[in-house]
């Protein structure tokens, strides 16, 4: 942190909403790209919906870039960077292959890092034809042929039997996936 903090990086948080009214997010919230395919609005705000419990995403992009050093709450690992919402997977609407895709593929002429931390619910899942050519296309040719870096979570699963090889989601050449085996 002594010498970056993210400046000048922008970070999607594809999940199930991000508050960009939250005090630690809303000084490091990017304007004019996010998205929302759920709740059949397909427009521009992030939000999540309060009846729908979705928070998970807010808590990513904390952990990712909340503001830090303002005296109110926490730091993320990436002060500095703006974040943008992708809100995809709300708990009450499933997203589609070409839905899927299509967060993939946002605005990869600005975003450099998308974030997804979810995964699918079964311990067997083949990504999409449409999926793998969104991730293939934004990591060899996003922002201007420097790619597009897609992180994805190996998952919280293993006790039903999910591993992060068998998940087509994380399973890809053109995905980085992270996990861990403890919480420590």
């Amino acid at each position: 942190w002594d010498s970056y903090k993210g400046r000048g990086i922008k970070i999607g948080i594809v999940d199930d909403g991000l508050e960009i009214s939250h005090p630690d997010l809303a000084p490091n919230v990017a304007t004019g790209l996010h998205y929302d395919w759920n709740d059949d609005e397909n427009d521009n705000d992030p939000t999540p919906r309060p009846e729908h419990d979705d928070t998970h995403g807010t808590a990513v992009a904390g952990v990712a870039a909340a503001r830090g050093g303002n005296s109110i709450g926490v730091s993320g690992v990436a002060p500095e960077a703006e974040l943008v919402g992708l809100r995809l997977i709300s708990s009450q609407n499933s997203s589609s292959d070409e839905e899927d895709a299509q967060a993939m593929a946002h605005r990869n002429d600005l975003i450099h890092i998308k974030n997804c931390s979810w995964g699918s619910a079964s311990a067997f899942f083949t990504a999409s034809p449409l999926l793998e050519a969104a991730r293939r296309d934004g990591a060899l040719n996003g922002r201007d042929g420097k790619g597009t870096l897609y992180v994805w979570a190996a998952g919280n699963e293993r006790g039903y039997g999910q591993q992060g090889q068998k998940d087509g989601f994380t399973s890809s050449m053109y995905v980085n996936t992270i996990g861990a085996l403890t919480n420590k």
